[in-house]
């Protein structure tokens, strides 16, 4: 006959006094988008059709022209036959969830955007130094794409690499940034140490700082940002073999 029942709860979530009556069918759609309201009315059909259930989010506005967001889903109810007889739905308010992951979306694009501008390299590392976010002058750095980093602990992705301190001599793995802030849970700045990928490349020389970031008393991730200074190590280089020479 498709006559709706409404609960007091859904009368309340859609603006409605406790004893008003419900909607009719054919007007239901009234209370969404006409993109929504479309979906709702083929998800309907279907259900009555093949009895399958339907789930979804909607966006719903009301009589002030306001917008919110519903979570509907619906089943067909069947009688001892398997004949459909009707039709029982769920709704809830998910307004408030909406809004805040478009807000965090929004500040994730803008972070992003940030971080794809900068000329230092940024690398995000979980816990376990799984990567989670490296933005492009990391990766051109790195020499490696972001596709090739993300997900990956930075053991796998280092392999095989050398960590060289200023004075030349190797760079153990507990003074590195990263392997610091871990060990310390305290930030680190200004660290200088070298990389060489492989034995016959040259050494490239980065300054580095690294950031914990907590979740209450929990150290779930590391920031760590670098810039190359090869070019500055050097020229200094240079000058002080100079000065050197000269005395």
């Amino acid at each position: 006959s498709r006559s709706m029942v409404w609960t007091d709860e859904l009368r309340k979530m859609y603006g409605f006094e406790p004893d008003a009556e419900p909607l009719p069918y054919t007007e239901l759609g009234r209370l969404f988008t006409p993109d929504d309201e479309k979906r709702l009315s083929e998800s309907l059909d279907r259900t009555m059709a093949t009895g399958g259930p339907y789930e979804l989010e909607l966006r719903t506005r009301g009589d002030d022209g306001g917008q919110g967001w519903m979570w509907v889903r619906g089943e067909a109810e069947f009688d001892a036959s398997g004949g459909i007889i009707g039709l029982w739905g769920a709704f809830q308010d998910i307004t408030v969830r909406k809004r805040f992951e478009f807000e965090r979306r929004r500040k994730d694009e803008t972070y992003r955007k940030i971080l794809d501008s900068l000329n230092a390299g940024v690398i995000v590392l979980d816990n376990d130094t799984s990567i989670r976010i490296v933005n492009p002058a990391g990766c051109e750095m790195l020499g490696i794409p972001a596709e090739e980093l993300i997900g990956v602990r930075s053991d796998r992705t280092m392999a095989g690499w050398s960590f060289i301190r200023e004075d030349g001599s190797a760079m153990p793995e507990r003074e590195r940034p990263l392997f610091r802030v871990l060990a310390s849970g305290a930030s680190s700045h200004g660290v200088v140490l070298g990389v060489r990928k492989t034995p016959w490349e040259d050494v490239s020389w980065r300054l580095a700082n690294a950031v914990p970031l907590y979740e209450g008393d929990r150290l779930v991730r590391v920031v760590v940002s670098f810039v190359d200074i090869t070019e500055l190590k050097k020229a200094k280089d240079a000058l002080r073999e100079s000065e050197i020479r000269y005395k």
